[in-house]
């Protein structure tokens, strides 16, 4: 398909690739991950959420998010976006094996500001987020760029450390952590100290929260691939190339 040149301009002004994009069925598909560093590097702030439709038996649900930009120089500049989850938008597992219609909630904040990011910095309409149907998911070719850098992983930490951090209940968390899957075994090649940090933030957490591991909740030894506890053994980065 014929894409607008101004897409891979504007990616390269936050320091993304063409790797990021792949096509799906003649349409433009971005990562979820690097619609998130867009964010940071892009100064992106978001209001809180306001729940337009909450049916948790029905698994339905409409969250509406505003989301501010300020480039020097220029008024600040605001875009708001709707994001919807339900059984007729949102399948019961990923690509994965995990279910996700359990988290309609996670989905469609998700939804809602990756739509705002696309906004604020000018490609909405040009390539959609990999979270915006079901289709799109586990669609996305082997990388032919370089590996994720070291230093966008531990921007990557920080911001899971905060979103987890703001966690107020399990559902919250959970969902959390079972929409960032990817995002989170990639930081397996960071030290032991920072994976370990974050481990432990997440079971600080869910101890809060009176949920510890068990069947069908997402287990973040597995994603990093560390052994449990009391095997003796200590968590290690995997190798890759970076």
């Amino acid at each position: 398909m014929a894409t607008d040149p101004r897409l891979y301009e504007i990616l390269r002004t936050y320091g993304e690739g063409k790797e990021q994009v792949w096509d799906v069925q003649g349409t433009n598909v971005i990562k979820h991950a690097a619609l998130e560093r867009i964010a940071h590097k892009a100064g992106i702030t978001f209001d809180a959420p306001q729940i337009l439709e909450a049916n948790g038996p029905a698994k339905c649900v409409a969250i509406c998010v505003f989301g501010h930009m300020v480039v020097p120089g220029k008024p600040e500049a605001v875009e708001w976006s709707i994001g919807e989850s339900g059984p007729h938008n949102t399948k019961d597992v990923t690509k994965q094996g995990k279910p996700m219609a359990t988290y309609p909630y996670a989905m469609a904040e998700k939804r809602a500001k990756d739509r705002v990011i696309l906004k604020l910095i000018g490609l909405h309409g040009m390539v959609y987020s990999e979270d915006e149907a079901d289709e799109f998911k586990g669609s996305d070719p082997l990388p032919s760029g370089p590996v994720v850098g070291v230093t966008a992983l531990k921007e990557r930490h920080r911001n899971l450390t905060r979103e987890v951090s703001a966690c107020t209940d399990s559902g919250m968390l959970e969902g959390l952590l079972a929409t960032s899957q990817e995002e989170i075994a990639e930081l397996s090649v960071l030290p032991a100290d920072w994976v370990t940090d974050l481990t432990n933030l997440i079971a600080a957490k869910r101890k809060e929260f009176n949920n510890g591991l068990s069947k069908g909740v997402f287990n973040t030894h597995d994603a990093f691939d560390i052994p449990p506890a009391g095997d003796g053994k200590k968590p290690g980065p995997k190798v890759f190339s970076l």
